[in-house]
């Protein structure tokens, strides 16, 4: 079959399904036809885009421009030498399953294959298919509308991950035509000049922070001072240098990063080499533990911050400080102890302080091994005995992954456990980490608007052509569809400094809510956000949202495109030619590389890159010069290679060309050490002063302190030291314990990135989407393995999915991978194992981030 022919068969296939959707059930995968003909397979390097950061290269075999097999980059050759090695980065980037299967991203049914409107309610699936004139008219007046009528900031770009990993296509070329429609003069007054300069500035609304790391984010500028995205600590590498215990809380790249050049296969490596011993602290028994088992230490979901007052009390009351840096802790962190007065800040007393909250100064509640294992389900002599251990060792190697911080009281957790490292004095050290999530120094720089950003981090919401104007929490854009979003109650921020653009009731508010969505590659409009039924009352029903226009640019029906008023069909990352280089201060290994890859097949059915998608936008719009500035996107790809790729210090070679490494295997190094960490070690030894108004790490953070002149938090759930505050519906809760006796928490699952990849058969045949529990529990209320359950929660939302009754869960805990598609029934019913059917709305104190592993869910008995 000529491949105009099989493009004319799988359209017409779905022709029938147009008002209803893309997909079927009953024909999950349309099987293209090989030629009988013996033409001879060519292969090409293509990419995995996605959002776990490793971009592994893909070798994309096809005959008579149909994908027949993918295979690495290697192409499976027996001759290349994987010698994995602490000292170079030799090896082969292999990729996990995920990669292997992109053939059925290419070939899905779900593939959306021409524009489309919506006739339906938001989520009913209900579409015709329109022209691409008829699209990019009624955008563009959408968008001009929008912008006359309310405002730039009306126009609001998403947490968006399905394309992640390109440097110019994707959601950077998204920005850059944002950018150009938007674009407005800041006037920044300098005191010490007495002049006003002029930056520019993008007036789209966009996002701060990400659903991934919110409340690590918060935690590590609440602490350190530092306004990173992700907070990333030591590289996993720096284990050789005499690490003798790693103590993992919450820690899983054996499902999170599996890929050849991810953590998974880096700590392997190194743990069989230098045979530390791993402590892990969490729920579930995870895959990574039965690789690497050493001890399990299961704990109740949300109470990490419990545990490490425990511990704490241990070594400051029944060790009598002896395992604490004593000088560390009283030259280099504030608020360990009572602290005299500075500046504007007064005196610190002894009850306020970290060690006073721990003896019980402050609350009458002394944090003892005790109190905790109430708390935890820990007995008390496994605490004592974890408090002994780590004191004794000599480079304790702490990890904190972010499943613990993505929950309620997230921000409190993380900053409690940083508090463990900070006691013994074990920040900065070569062998340790200050217990967030490895990382490494980054050189993936998108190209945004025509300018270099320094990393994707500073890319959102703070290097658009010197920032966009206004950005908000970003979890809170629901709201930000009811109502306009301010700086007291909703995080609003402005380029120019939190406390810059206040007026005189110290309250900055955006002048209308959110009325234009633009979506690319986007899950968080549904899929990916807590309460989905509450979403899609509102998306459908507020009177707020009726004149709410969604735009989604995407490859795949999804849930979340099926909000959106028009959908633009989007290429694939397998007909896409980009730049890659991988992105490390996300736990993303210890091998920085780099490469282009290219078009593996030809675009197919009416696809566009979302940079063509953004160029027809811009010419309807009258910005077409300034968007593309005379460029093609391959120009811009060849421009981002030739202007940042190979300035990167020995990394290519001089003599490469853009022509020259277009589909050749990546280049690749071992990662220089993370800047983050860098800094603490200066810190400590070097006389260089954080980023807080102490100048030291905060114990007690004034930093969050200072936030409270401008912003209303809960003040039962905010703290101004890291510890444990009970969230609603956590392990404490009793209001809801009895009636939803199950804590609800959600792991990156093995067959997923998030959502993206959740409709491949493969995939999920490989790894069903099942939810977790305990044979106690099992027995007790009838489950029975292999079989349906029906499981709620407090708002009365549903979903049926099959059990897994397993020993590797603790009682009273149910636990499912995240990401899955919602599939509600005729009632609303789930019955695609979504997790956030059942995951409550509420968001966390002060990063305002989603509190996906805070929720309480009970089974319905037949």
């Amino acid at each position: 079959m000529k491949r105009r022919a099989f493009l004319k068969m799988s359209a017409s296939c779905a022709a029938a399904a147009t008002v209803v959707g893309c997909g079927s059930d009953k024909n999950p995968v349309l099987k293209p036809e090989v030629s009988p003909e013996q033409v001879p397979e060519i292969s090409k390097l293509s990419a995995c885009i996605g959002n776990c950061f490793q971009t592994c290269p893909l070798r994309v075999y096809s005959r008579n421009g149909i994908i027949t097999r993918i295979e690495s980059e290697s192409g499976g050759d027996i001759k290349f030498v994987d010698n994995w090695s602490v000292d170079g980065a030799h090896h082969e980037i292999r990729p996990c399953l995920k990669g292997r299967a992109q053939k059925q991203k290419a070939y899905s049914a779900d593939r959306v294959k021409y524009p489309m409107k919506r006739v339906g309610p938001r989520g009913s699936g209900q579409y015709v298919r329109i022209s691409w004139d008829e699209a990019i008219n009624t955008v563009a007046q959408e968008l001009s509308t929008k912008i006359t009528t309310y405002g730039a900031q009306s126009i609001y770009l998403p947490v968006a991950t399905g394309d992640y990993d390109y440097q110019v296509d994707g959601m950077y070329a998204a920005m850059m035509f944002l950018h150009e429609i938007t674009k407005k003069k800041i006037p920044l007054y300098i005191p010490e000049m007495d002049f006003t300069m002029e930056l520019d500035a993008s007036g789209y609304l966009m996002y701060h922070d990400s659903y991934s790391a919110a409340q690590m984010k918060d935690a590590v500028k609440s602490t350190f001072g530092w306004d990173d995205l992700w907070g990333t600590g030591n590289t996993l590498l720096d284990v050789k240098n005499g690490t003798d215990l790693m103590i993992c809380f919450g820690y899983n790249p054996m499902e999170s990063r599996m890929g050849g050049a991810g953590s998974a296969y880096d700590y392997t490596n190194l743990k069989r080499q230098f045979g530390f011993k791993t402590i892990y602290i969490e729920p579930r028994y995870t895959d990574t533990m039965v690789v690497c088992d050493d001890q399990w230490v299961p704990i109740r979901p949300g109470t990490d911050a419990a545990l490490a007052e425990a511990i704490a009390y241990v070594w400051i009351a029944e060790m009598d400080e002896a395992p604490l840096d004593m000088a560390f802790l009283q030259s280099k962190v504030y608020g360990y102890g009572a602290e005299a007065a500075f500046d504007h800040y007064p005196e610190l007393p002894l009850a306020k302080s970290y060690k006073g909250h721990i003896l019980g100064l402050d609350d009458g509640q002394a944090k003892t091994p005790e109190w905790a294992a109430a708390i935890t389900g820990i007995p008390v002599d496994t605490i004592r005995a974890l408090a002994s251990e780590i004191a004794a060792a000599k480079t304790p190697f702490f990890i904190q992954g972010w499943g613990i911080q993505r929950a309620q009281n997230g921000e409190n957790a993380a900053r409690s456990l940083f508090m463990l490292p900070i006691l013994l004095g074990k920040v900065g050290d070569k062998g340790t980490n200050f217990c967030s999530v490895p990382g490494a120094k980054t050189y993936a720089k998108p190209i945004v608007a025509g300018m270099e950003a320094d990393s994707v981090g500073n890319s959102v919401g703070s290097a658009v052509i010197n920032g966009t104007e206004f950005t908000i929490p970003g979890y809170k854009w629901l709201e930000g569809v009811q109502r306009p979003l301010n700086s007291r109650d909703d995080g609003l921020r402005h380029m120019l400094g939190e406390e810059q653009k206040k007026d005189h009731d110290n309250i900055l508010e955006l002048k209308n809510p959110i009325k234009f969505i633009f979506g690319n590659a986007c899950g968080t409009t549904l899929n990916q956000t807590a309460d989905i039924n509450h979403t899609l009352d509102i998306l459908n029903n507020a009177p707020e949202a009726q004149d709410l226009f969604i735009l989604a640019i995407d490859h795949m029906f999804s849930p979340s495109a099926k909000m959106a008023d028009i959908i633009l069909p989007c290429i694939t990352n397998l007909e896409n030619s980009d730049i890659v280089t991988n992105k490390l201060d996300h736990d993303s290994g210890m091998m920085v590389y780099s490469y282009v890859f290219e078009r593996a097949i030809e675009p197919m059915y009416e696809a566009k890159s979302t940079w063509e998608i953004c160029r027809l936008l811009a010419a309807r719009m009258g910005v077409e010069h300034s968007y593309a500035r005379l460029k093609t996107q391959d120009e811009w790809v060849k421009w981002s290679f030739e202007h940042y790729a190979k300035k990167v210090p020995n990394l290519y070679n001089p003599e490469d060309t853009y022509e020259s490494v277009l589909g050749r295997s990546p280049v690749r190094r071992i990662a220089s050490e993370n800047p983050l960490f860098k800094g603490l070690r200066e810190f400590k030894y070097g006389g260089v002063t954080l980023n807080t108004p102490s100048k030291k790490i905060e114990a007690y953070s004034l930093t969050l302190l200072n936030r409270t002149r401008f912003e209303k938090f809960e003040e039962t759930e905010t703290s101004f030291i890291g510890k444990y505050i009970p969230a609603t519906e956590g392990a404490e809760d009793n209001e809801f314990a009895a009636e939803y006796p199950f804590q609800l928490i959600s792991w990156h699952h093995k067959g997923r990135v998030h959502s993206t990849h959740a409709n491949y058969p493969w995939l999920k045949e490989a790894n069903d989407q099942v939810a977790w529990i305990n044979p106690l529990d099992a027995q007790r209320y009838g489950v029975v393995n292999g079989k349906k359950m029906t499981l709620t929660n407090p708002r009365d939302a549903k979903m049926v999915i099959t059990a897994k009754v397993t020993t590797r869960v603790m009682p009273g805990v149910i636990a499912m991978g995240h990401g899955a598609w919602h599939q509600p029934d005729a009632n609303g019913v789930d019955h695609g194992g979504s997790v956030n059917v059942l995951v409550s709305r509420k968001a966390s104190p002060t990063a305002r981030g989603i509190p996906a592993n805070t929720a309480r869910i009970r089974i319905v008995q037949a």
